[in-house]
């Protein structure tokens, strides 16, 4: 059974009195507001993670900016997913300095990642590693709470069930 399956139900038995009409209209207004919902949660979640940049970026470890420009939202795999990514490599590194990348032995090395992991590089002037996953922690009730909040505010429009379903036995 389906967490639907009251609404199933009630559509299945308004439909045999021959209230096609009636059934038509509470699905459509029910995948509107499903959509209506869903675009909040994508919206909420977009800001969430523009937030989640700007709070990383004033983190992330700076010596030639590369790494700090390399950070960008990018969507995930489901429409309301964003991920912060950032994607700097060694070889990405080595330009900004002006070193050959011929003298790079691995220049494809993710060297966002490095610096995210590695505890030991001392970092100054208030950057440091775990860039992204400590602003992360730190927002991520207030992010969920954001992205509730804007579907609760999400109103569905359209008649209600009640006025829909006055009049069909």
């Amino acid at each position: 059974m389906t967490k639907h399956s009251g609404f199933k139900v009630v559509c299945k038995e308004l439909s045999k009195d021959g209230s096609g009409k009636v059934f038509a209209e509470l699905r459509e207004n029910i995948r509107n507001a499903g959509f209506r919902k869903l675009t909040a949660a994508n919206n909420a979640t977009y800001r969430s993670a523009e937030t989640l940049l700007e709070m990383a970026r004033e983190l992330v470890p700076l010596d030639t900016g590369t790494l700090q420009m390399s950070g960008e939202i990018v969507r995930g795999n489901r429409k309301s997913q964003w991920n912060v990514v950032f994607s700097a490599t060694v070889a990405d590194r080595a330009k900004s300095l002006n070193i050959p990348i011929k003298n790079i032995s691995n220049p494809n090395f993710n060297y966002a990642l490095i610096q995210h992991e590695n505890s030991d590089f001392k970092h100054s002037n208030g950057r440091q590693w775990h860039y992204l996953s400590d602003p992360l922690n730190l927002m991520k009730n207030k992010f969920s709470g954001n992205i509730r909040s804007a579907m609760k505010r999400t109103k569905a429009k359209g008649r209600k069930l009640k006025d829909i379903t006055e009049g069909v036995k």
